[in-house]
């Protein structure tokens, strides 16, 4: 659970910025580091118009002096507010040059957009230099980053689509080198085996999680799953809620199932959604047999993946989101061969034929759910949603 009294520390943030004051006659240090619940606050005062900006910024500032808790009492008059901002933007360069870009005459609106865009550029640069990644990810790498502020706090969902603007536009303006073919190769393996384990991007994991690729199933389930916790999965729910190319009805079934333990009928909802999407990408040369019927299940994921394969696109190998989720789907929908095997991964022809031994696991309907986000997210960003048969 996210530490509302934690600093944040995005890289280049990690000294405090420190300086003391004179206050009603005493002598007071500050710490300019901004604490995770005054950022909270300060995105919900822009998000609503600067509404409650006096006592934002007022709780913003006081948050600044040491030794003094919450209920503290310290006189802050506006000349004390315009004080300590001012000796903030001396100690801090970054928060300075965000302030210098800002056109607005209020001091204290302009302070607390200030403070939201040298965040959110840090966040950016963070993400820029953590992660190689070469031209043709970019747009792909940008599902991670809107997934990574869906999961960042609910205090953020106003101000979203703004952050996210934000910080696509610098990152589409950096040149960022090619990864060498090696590195490449490796992390197709990496992704390629995550889907194969049944995890496809976990929303809330961090971006680089799946460049490593654990050994066994048990292993890969017991990392996968500190990236699931109630929270996580309330939220991957949100997401879906909002995707206008799933079944809304299917979807409220199946989290109402999810939710009272009956995971082996949540899951043949979910695989039924998931087959819904694949039949009806399927074009009109896919259809095959004497009745020329639109493919479904691992022969439609087949289709879609020869299309992603030979688009002329500027999308192209690059795309990990691509590897991770087709061998994902393949390794759902991969045939029974007879049932003599049991699978480790949750298997949609096991599930339906009646051939499963095991019991259906709350972990497998994770795996499906967040299966059934990252599809389509996947077939979006190819424009596929769009073309329906």
């Amino acid at each position: 659970m996210e530490d509302d009294n934690s600093c944040l520390d995005f890289n280049e943030i990690k000294k405090s910025k420190k300086k003391n004051i004179k206050n009603d006659e005493h002598i007071h240090d500050l710490d300019f580091s901004i604490r995770t619940r005054e950022f909270k606050k300060i995105i919900q005062c822009i998000a609503d118009n600067f509404n409650d900006l006096d006592k934002v910024t007022h709780d913003v500032i006081l948050s600044y002096f040491i030794g003094v808790n919450d209920n503290g009492i310290v006189n802050l008059s506006e000349d004390d507010i315009k004080t300590v901002i001012n000796e903030h933007l001396k100690v801090d360069k970054s928060l300075l040059e965000s302030w210098n870009d800002i056109d607005e005459d209020n001091f204290e609106k302009k302070y607390l957009i200030a403070i939201q865009n040298k965040f959110t550029t840090i966040l950016a640069n963070a993400i820029k230099e953590n992660f190689k990644i070469d031209e043709q990810f970019k747009k792909a790498f940008t599902i991670e980053i809107n997934n990574f502020l869906m999961n960042f706090s609910n205090a953020i969902q106003p101000l979203l689509s703004q952050l996210n603007d934000a910080m696509v536009k610098l990152i589409k303006s950096i040149d960022i080198p090619d990864i060498d073919d090696v590195q490449k190769e490796k992390l197709e393996a990496s992704y390629r085996r995550w889907g194969e384990y049944g995890w496809t991007l976990l929303p809330n994991s961090p971006i680089d999680f799946f460049n490593n690729v654990p050994s066994t199933q048990i292993e890969a389930d017991k990392l996968a799953l500190v990236y699931c916790t109630n929270d996580d999965i309330l939220k991957l729910f949100e997401m879906l809620r909002k995707n206008v190319q799933i079944s809304q009805d299917d979807l409220e079934e199946s989290i109402y199932t999810f939710n009272h333990e009956k995971y082996k009928s949540c899951v043949m909802i979910i695989f039924s959604m998931l087959d819904s999407i694949l039949i009806k990408l399927q074009r009109d040369e896919d259809r095959a047999g004497v009745k020329k019927y639109r493919p479904s299940g691992k022969k439609a994921v087949s289709n879609i993946n020869n299309r992603i394969q030979n688009q002329d696109s500027e999308y192209k190998m690059g795309l990990f989101l691509w590897v991770n989720v087709i061998s994902c789907l393949k390794k759902v929908f991969e045939e029974g061969n007879d049932f003599k095997i049991q699978p480790e991964v949750i298997n949609r022809n096991f599930l339906d034929h009646g051939m499963l031994e095991r019991k259906v696991k709350r972990n497998d309907c994770i795996q499906v759910f967040i299966l059934l986000h990252n599809m389509c997210e996947l077939f979006s960003l190819f424009d596929l949603l769009d073309k329906e048969v």
